[in-house]
């Protein structure tokens, strides 16, 4: 799995401490990164579209922890 930018870690973190982040214009560039590195999946419906709404993978859910205390990113892509 690639990095993930700052504003990716920042939208993870508030997802994974239980925060709404709407998918919008400023978001969803964030949202598609996480995908991309396995950490949220894509979800499109009917009434918004495709890549309307992300969830949290099982990935990003085990890492729960580390990625809320802040451990380097590297670590937690790694899994150590």
């Amino acid at each position: 799995m690639s990095e993930v930018s700052d504003a990716a870690r920042i939208l993870l973190r508030l997802r994974l401490s239980g925060q709404r982040v709407e998918v919008d214009a400023e978001s969803r560039e964030a949202y598609r990164e996480l995908a991309s590195a396995g950490l949220m999946e894509p979800v499109n419906t009917l009434a918004k579209g495709r890549d309307s709404h992300f969830r949290l993978t099982l990935a990003a859910i085990q890492q729960r922890d580390g990625w809320l205390r802040g451990y380097p990113e590297q670590e937690m892509i790694d899994g150590q």
